[in-house]
């Protein structure tokens, strides 16, 4: 676990885009509140939005070393290696021993740039750099656009919740998905 510890730390991707320069890196303090609102934009319309106050701390929890240079936050993507890191979900549990990305999401006036792929490409390879074979994440069935770019990136639904069973039990329906790497 400490080679990904390391992998983690160090990671450090960046690319030169026409409308600037994007660095895919580990958040640092400075970047808590764009990152925290970003994320709680992202989520809005889902059933189960993230509050400002818990994107903070997802964020804070989150920390780990700072990218180079001065930055605006565009996305954000958590990844978890130990089940002690995930939420207890309702249903459609990722295994415990797999690496399971635990959400993404991308300024709205920055969508349609490529930088949800650009950031699951970055995921998967630092999964792949800490010794995990496979990542697991959810989608909701009603994203489409998340869909279409999970199917095309490699992933496959291994399970996929019942629409009427998790409205009755207040959820949005989702799809668990799996990519070996």
């Amino acid at each position: 676990m400490q080679a990904g510890a390391a992998a983690v730390e160090e990671f450090y991707v960046e690319d030169q885009l026409p409308q600037g320069r994007l660095v895919i890196a580990p958040v640092q303090e400075a970047d808590v509140g764009a990152a925290s609102v970003l994320l709680t934009r992202a989520f809005a319309a889902s059933a189960q939005g993230v509050h400002i106050t818990d994107g903070r701390k997802y964020c804070r929890d989150s920390l780990s070393q700072p990218p180079h240079g001065t930055s605006r936050v565009v996305a954000t993507t958590g990844l978890s290696f130990t089940r002690s890191t995930r939420e207890d979900f309702p249903s459609l549990q990722p295994p415990d021993a797999d690496a399971y990305m635990m959400n993404m999401a991308v300024d709205m006036s920055q969508r349609r740039q490529g930088h949800a792929r650009r950031m699951l490409a970055a995921a998967e390879a630092l999964v792949a750099a800490c010794g995990f074979p496979s990542v697991y994440l959810h989608v909701r069935l009603s994203d489409e656009p998340a869909q279409q770019l999970y199917r095309t990136s490699g992933f496959v639904a291994v399970e996929r919740d019942n629409v009427v069973l998790a409205k009755v039990r207040g959820i949005t329906p989702r799809a668990l998905l799996c990519k070996q790497l």
